[in-house]
């Protein structure tokens, strides 16, 4: 079946339990009124936009940090980071992180928000193609 997203839309055809009764089971889904009652109560503000990043070739044990502009957030929010697929997987499949890959977000001042794209160990050098993250900000 179809059910609503936290914030009233819904998501792709999903199957499993729908209840509030086991949220640690298998498979298991609960409804947007258990969702908001029990998760989300305490959110008094949630902000949401995307943005068209292109970093750069980031060497061994190093960063890079591109902003993102999302009116309203302030230091103190909770930043929930959508990453695009990286690299160019063949027949439309799903590409995953080069090994070593790391990328956070966090509010980095008012109506910022920094994604930081770095490389641990081995495997710099990459340069990720330009890709459309998506972050999510919370305040409680």
């Amino acid at each position: 079946g179809t059910l609503a997203g936290p914030l009233g839309g819904t998501t792709a055809s999903c199957s499993g339990t729908v209840s509030g009764a086991d949220p640690t089971a298998a498979a298991h889904f609960v409804t947007k009124q258990y969702a908001d009652a029990t998760y989300l109560q305490s959110v008094t503000q949630i902000t949401a936009t995307t943005a068209v990043l292109n970093f750069p070739s980031v060497s061994n044990n190093s960063t890079a940090d591109l902003t993102m502009d999302v009116a309203g957030v302030q230091a103190g929010d909770t930043v929930a980071l959508g990453i695009p697929p990286f690299g160019d997987p063949p027949n439309g499949s799903v590409a995953v992180m080069p090994t070593g890959a790391l990328v956070v977000a966090f509010v980095s001042g008012p109506g910022k928000v920094t994604v930081r794209y770095g490389i641990i160990g081995s495997g710099g050098g990459y340069d990720p193609p330009a890709a459309t993250f998506r972050v999510t900000v919370f305040r409680y």
